[in-house]
């Protein structure tokens, strides 16, 4: 959005030995200040044909230099 917030949407898909895996994320950065900032984010996984899936949440920290 600006040098201090930011949104992102992911989609990704995983091929192998023929079972696929699907992986749906979104999150946000925020940077309190201009060289630290924070990080939320989720992501929902699950594998074709099966009962598999998984629900990821981050929380983190990152610097800007």
């Amino acid at each position: 959005v600006n040098r201090t917030l930011g949104f992102g949407v992911e989609f990704s898909r995983d091929d192998n030995s023929g079972a696929q895996q699907d992986t749906y994320s979104t999150g946000v950065n925020w940077f309190v200040t201009d060289t630290i900032g924070l990080v939320l984010a989720y992501a929902y996984s699950e594998i074709d044909n099966t009962d598999i899936e998984s629900d990821q949440i981050l929380l983190g920290a990152e610097l800007r230099f």
